[in-house]
């Protein structure tokens, strides 16, 4: 019995270990905030999404854009032609936090965003799914 206590012991240890050996790996990814809009219904898009725990690198080589075509369509999403307006810019807040900018030149007539965002850099992808009310 003493010793099945200590195998247990020891592979929950090992099990542990592992997972915080894994942790600095995990936290270099960059995440994505939710999308926080700032414009209304038959105004031009103003919206930003803040970017969570970007390393320098990550930042230097980040890229976002709407998902492709495959991509709505294998998450059984819509891509209507005005998403395609939207423009994504990586911008700093004057405390520090780096955030993604969406913004259109034209007003939106659509009273709801629903879309997927594909952002790249360097060591990475992801590609997330956002909703929102105009």
């Amino acid at each position: 019995m003493h010793q099945t206590r200590l195998a247990w012991v020891q592979v929950l240890g090992a099990v542990c270990g592992l997972v915080l050996a894994c942790l600095p790996l995990m936290s270099q990814a960059v995440g994505l905030g939710r999308l926080v809009v700032h414009s209304g219904l038959d105004e031009p898009f103003n919206g930003e999404i803040e970017l969570l725990a970007p390393s320098a690198q990550e930042l230097k080589t980040l890229t976002a854009a709407l998902a492709a075509r495959a991509d709505f369509d294998a998450a059984g999403i819509e891509r209507p032609p005005h998403l395609l307006t939207i423009k994504y810019t990586v911008s700093k807040r004057g405390d520090g936090r780096h955030v993604l900018l969406l913004s259109t030149d034209q007003p939106l007539r659509e009273p709801f965003l629903h879309f997927l965002l594909q952002v790249e850099w360097a060591g990475g992808r992801v590609i997330r799914e956002f909703t929102a009310l105009l």
